[in-house]
């Protein structure tokens, strides 16, 4: 019997050698995991710099590319006022333009029936001479000396002949006022032509003079547009180069975003590894120190709480650059990694006092735990319960998705104690 004894004693201290070895050799394992780990988050904090300092330049870049653009933009409005000015005065000078040919044509018109009127005039002048030609030459022709004396023969009185006489000197006193009058008018109109055809010939110069301007006026206008157009160019090839930067931008701000995920997961394993690392060491201490006999020992009681699914929280309580919105605000829960449809388990029991959907939060659900704790599951694919239900730890309540303002399938898990958010990460 004593043999037994001893024999289950070395058993014993074997055993509680080899545990121990055991978890010595594996704390030491996950010592050096984390010493690697520290290692590569170095690493990845210098790519990080190194792509912050590329987004540094890139954005000063984009500076440089949006000043010149904001000078290009007001020369070109500038173009765009002198075209604009330049059209004005086309427009003007075309209206001047219209005017004097509208005037050179009432001139023109006005010479024509003043020409008219001279032919008309020089007409009835030529009928008037004729008619006095005609006279005096019959006078020659039919008359003497003998047939005055005839005449004053043929009179019977002396009063009589000075009637005749005086009769036919007033008819070619009349005839030569006539022929006067028509003279005078005729050299009225000629004046008259005269004036008007000076007129026109400075309507005429002055039309050349606009229709130069014009023209001058229209070449400035394509240069103009010719330099408009040059601008134009420069800012649309601008545009070009700031939408290319801006894609590398967000390039390089999704690497960095990756990068500082990654830190973030090596961190979170580092902090796992520790508290293995602690675990086993308590375990091994518990180990070495108990009775060997006693097979019916109690088990150490489970957590309160549980984790709600065995994914990696990829993004933590506390401040953090909103990944839709784009700047800085605090996040009131922790975000586990998940596929899309994993089930999500209560981390204790309680009842459902909450099951909707909400613009931000999506499908989410609230389960009281009494004493004033509550805990809150957001971005579900779906309910696996209802409002009212109660629900044990542990128990399916809905599956991971992306509902409402996410970027893609996670769990957003909170708690929260008489309604306030506190850190998950005290309680799971």
């Amino acid at each position: 019997m004593g043999k037994i004894k001893i024999i289950a004693m070395t058993l014993v201290i074997v055993m509680a050698f080899q545990t121990s070895a055991y978890a010595t050799g594996t704390v030491t394992n996950k010592e050096n995991q984390i010493k690697e780990n520290q290692e590569t988050i170095k690493e990845l904090q210098e790519d990080k710099s190194e792509v912050a300092g590329e987004k540094s330049v890139l954005n000063a870049e984009l500076q440089g590319i949006i000043a010149e653009q904001t000078a290009l933009t007001k020369e070109a409005d500038k173009i765009k006022s002198e075209i604009r000015a330049k059209e004005a005065e086309i427009n003007l000078t075309n209206k001047k333009i219209t005017d004097l040919t509208a005037k050179i044509a009432e001139t023109e018109a006005e010479i024509e029936r003043k020409l008219a009127e001279i032919a008309e005039t020089e007409a009835a002048l030529a009928a008037k001479k004729e008619m006095l030609d005609a006279r005096i030459r019959a006078s020659y022709m039919n008359s003497s000396f003998g047939d005055v004396i005839f005449a004053l023969v043929e009179s019977e009185s002396l009063l009589e002949f000075t009637d005749r006489l005086t009769m036919i000197n007033r008819l070619v006193e009349k005839d030569n006022e006539i022929i006067e009058a028509v003279k005078l008018l005729m050299e009225e109109l000629r004046l008259k032509q005269e004036e008007l055809e000076e007129t026109k010939r400075q309507f005429l110069a002055s039309k050349e003079e606009l229709e130069s301007e014009k023209i001058k006026l229209e070449t400035e206008k394509k240069a103009l547009e010719a330099e408009k157009k040059k601008y134009s160019e420069k800012l649309a090839a601008l545009r070009d180069i700031e939408y290319s930067k801006n894609q590398a931008l967000s390039r390089l701000s999704a690497e960095e975003k990756a990068i500082a995920s990654e830190i973030g997961d090596i961190i979170e394993e580092n902090a796992a590894l520790e508290k293995e690392i602690q675990k086993l060491i308590r375990e091994s201490s518990s180990s070495s120190n108990a009775p060997a006999s006693n097979n019916n020992a109690a088990q150490a009681p489970s957590a309160e709480y549980i984790k709600p699914v065995s994914g990696r929280i990829s993004s933590p309580y506390g401040w953090r650059i909103h990944p839709i919105l784009g700047y800085s605000k605090f996040h009131t829960g922790v975000d586990f990694a998940a596929a899309s449809g994993t089930a999500v388990k209560a981390v204790k029991g309680g009842v459902v006092i909450l099951a909707k959907y909400n613009s931000s939060y999506g499908n989410y659900i609230i389960i009281d735990h009494g004493n004033g704790v509550s805990s809150l599951y957001a971005h579900l694919k779906g309910f696996n319960t209802s409002l009212g239900s109660r629900v044990s730890q542990g128990q399916t309540i809905g599956f991971v998705g992306s509902t409402g303002m996410s970027t893609g399938p996670h769990l957003h898990f909170e708690i929260r104690v008489n309604g306030e958010h506190v850190n998950p990460a005290n309680y799971i």
